[in-house]
């Protein structure tokens, strides 16, 4: 029976690694060039940034001088943190990696996790984000004939959360959106002192979601301001730079908030049938540069690689 399991080991790992091949061969015809991540970071420095990150499914250790490190839990902070101060002024940069992450699981026992990915920095524009999908619409359709893309701008949550009477409530309302909990979402809003329009909104949220324009007509029956228009002005702007053709892949879902909190516009989900957990995911990261020295347009996104080999 070892013998099999161990028949089975070698299988899945030469499948993995023809697979990582045909993904990378994609990146480098779209113009990426392969980066090495570091592999450990800062705790403080990366507990700070990632709030969403829970504290125990960091993998911590400690340096010579007895500083606390965490190893590689994501992949964009290395990144931001090696280019964004070396970057020349209107420069941009096109990087892939593969490489592993590393969480402790319920049981305190090291996982570790295979992904591939790719950054933009200083592209900027809703061509960039339409690029960006239309890539991962490319990686999708190598493998699966059944999936679909949700989209959304995190704008549009957080100009919700602009409100006064939101603010302080601002994380615990993304956390139930993330784990997308509407009882204990509108549980938690009835017991918050907030006018009609913004309860109706918050209520209704999850499901502003289908077609673009299925999703326009709902949410404009509630509560907008500026910053969420923004975000639906933003949203047709990348619909229409996707081809018409791939529209049918695309979901539109306001609701939608990523684990990294991170993001300040498009962001994106990508997920084919069989697979309960998304097989892509990303979305644009601006004003998180800015913790790296200065503000420069960036977008990128992550295939997990153990998810799409239980497809395979």
């Amino acid at each position: 029976m070892a013998f099999f399991n161990l028949m089975d080991e070698i299988y899945r790992n030469h499948k993995r690694f023809q697979t990582e091949r045909e993904v990378e061969n994609m990146f480098v015809k779209e113009g990426y060039t392969y980066i090495e991540p570091n592999c450990f970071e800062d705790y403080d420095f990366v507990d700070f940034l990632n709030q969403r990150i829970k504290k125990e499914s960091m993998v911590k250790v400690l340096n010579g001088n007895g500083d606390v490190l965490i190893v590689r839990p994501d992949v964009t902070t290395s990144l931001m943190k090696k280019f964004i101060p070396c970057l020349k002024e209107n420069g941009n940069i096109k990087v892939f990696y593969n490489t592993t992450v590393f969480k402790s699981d319920e049981k305190r026992e090291i996982q570790n996790f295979y992904q591939m990915g790719v950054e933009y920095i200083g592209k900027d524009s809703s061509e960039g984000d339409g690029d960006m999908i239309t890539l991962v619409l490319q990686i999708l359709k190598k493998y699966s004939e059944d999936f679909i893309v949700e989209i959304n701008n995190s704008k549009y949550i957080d100009g919700l959360l602009r409100e006064e009477k939101l603010k302080e409530h601002k994380e615990k309302i993304k956390d139930l959106l993330y784990r997308k909990s509407r009882f204990a979402l509108i549980d938690y809003i009835n017991k918050l002192s907030l006018n009609s329009e913004l309860v109706d909104c918050l209520k209704n949220i999850l499901d502003f979601q289908g077609d673009f324009y299925e999703v326009l007509k709902k949410v404009n029956m509630y509560y907008m301001n500026d910053y969420m228009k923004e975000a639906l002005i933003e949203l047709k702007n990348i619909y229409e730079c996707i081809d018409e053709e791939d529209h049918k892949y695309i979901h539109f879902d306001l609701s939608m908030t990523t684990e990294m909190d991170y993001y300040d516009g498009v962001v994106f989900k990508g997920y084919c049938n069989g697979s309960i957990h998304e097989i892509i995911s990303g979305g644009r990261y601006d004003s998180f540069t800015q913790e790296f020295g200065r503000k420069v347009p960036a977008i990128g996104f992550c295939v997990y690689i153990d998810a799409l080999m239980k497809l395979l």
